[in-house]
């Protein structure tokens, strides 16, 4: 078992993306079974929504929460949908500035 711990959140959700290759580390490697290849460690790895423990933490800016979510889809580089994209399309793009505010049960 390995434990690997990041602060603030924005460095979590980079250090996950790297973990799992779905982003490139600036500095360093990260390899599955000694090869560092991004193909190989997307193959051998997840990356698992969890209600209540991965929720969006209510200091993100709307614009900042889609671009996490994005980041997690799993499809190659080229195939990524753009942020203000996705904004325009979802009806969004009026709020992306704005603070997320997490649903009051």
């Amino acid at each position: 078992m390995v434990l690997v711990v990041a602060e603030p959140a924005l460095s979590r959700t980079a250090l996950s993306l790297v973990l799992s290759g779905r982003m490139k580390p600036s500095s360093g490697t990260a390899s599955w079974e000694g090869q560092d290849s991004l193909k190989l460690l997307r193959k051998h790895s997840a990356l698992v929504d969890s209600p209540e423990i991965n929720a969006p933490e209510p200091h993100l800016k709307v614009r900042d929460l889609v671009a996490e979510d994005l980041s997690l889809v799993p499809v190659p580089i080229w195939r990524k949908r753009g942020i203000d994209s996705w904004l325009n399309q979802h009806g969004f793009s009026e709020v992306a500035s704005e603070w997320w505010m997490p649903s009051i049960r």
